[in-house]
């Protein structure tokens, strides 16, 4: 009953015009920017020492894929276009390693093995994209949707207020948190 209530005071109240949109699109651009990009190729070894030896050894992707090579399977693994929070096929989600690869300063092998998945990891950065804000009319319905949201949570709260003064309610937290008068409230989880 209540979602239908607000449904209903806020159906004609949230009508953005094209300049309201530009506004909040310009004041909120970090919200539709795109995750920065790495492509990677890692090579992952059961020892710190042999990924050292591996780092020192192949400095270019191509001498990296080659060492990779054993029994003629390739034990490499290539990943494009990660981003940060991505899991990485083959090892699944690496938070140092991610953090390794995005730290580098641009393309090229990472100067140290990076402990992830249980392996000690030699990687080469093939390329580092940097994060992206969109133009505008490209995720123009990302915005109206972000926009409505916003305005919907602000006129939700404005409308609850005015119906908490307007009806005198009272909230009785004894009751809403099943606790008796006078007993200390319960502990949080």
């Amino acid at each position: 009953v209540a979602a239908a209530v607000v449904a209903r005071e806020l159906k004609d109240k949230i009508k953005p015009s094209a300049m309201d949109l530009g506004a909040y699109f310009s004041a909120t651009r970090e919200k539709f920017q795109t995750p920065p990009r790495a492509t990677v190729r890692i090579v992952p070894l059961p020892s710190r020492e042999e990924a050292e030896k591996l780092i020192a050894a192949a400095a270019t992707e191509e001498a990296l894929a080659a060492a990779a090579v054993k029994d003629g399977k390739d034990t490499s693994i290539v990943a494009e276009r990660i981003a940060p929070q991505d899991p990485i096929g083959g090892l699944g989600p690496v938070p140092a390693l991610s953090k390794a690869i995005f730290a580098a300063k641009g393309p090229g092998p990472l100067p140290a093995p990076v402990e992830a998945g249980g392996a000690f990891c030699a990687v080469y950065v093939r390329a580092l994209e940097p994060p992206a804000t969109p133009e505008f009319e490209a995720v123009k319905g990302q915005v109206l949707s972000a926009y409505h949201q916003e305005k919907q949570r602000e006129l939700e709260q404005t409308l609850v207020k005015e119906l908490f003064a307007k009806y005198g309610a009272v909230v009785h937290d004894d009751v809403v948190l099943r606790k008796k008068p006078n007993e200390a409230p319960a502990p949080e989880n």
